[in-house]
């Protein structure tokens, strides 16, 4: 897996010793009731456990990429109704 990690690091994401995430598949973090933390995988109903040593930077690329991902968008126009309602 480490060398998955250094030879693609702008496709996977450390998320526990034992896990790479395709980046392009990451869509949230979960809170658990138990105090742990799952990321949401995209086209998957999985979740997959994130270690405390990799939750910052999970959470870091998040944050990045949701910045990147939201353009500000115009408001579309209200719509509006006839004049007359028969």
């Amino acid at each position: 897996m480490r060398s998955f990690e250094r030879e693609f690091p702008d496709l996977f994401l450390r998320i526990h010793r034992n896990a790479l995430v395709a980046r392009a598949r990451l869509s949230g973090l979960e809170r658990q009731p138990d105090g742990s933390t799952q990321v949401q995988v995209r086209d998957c109903g999985d979740r997959l456990l994130v270690s405390r040593r990799h939750l910052s930077e999970v959470r870091r690329w998040l944050r990045e990429t949701d910045r990147v991902a939201r353009p500000v968008r115009d408001q579309p126009e209200p719509r509006r109704l006839p004049d007359q309602i028969q």
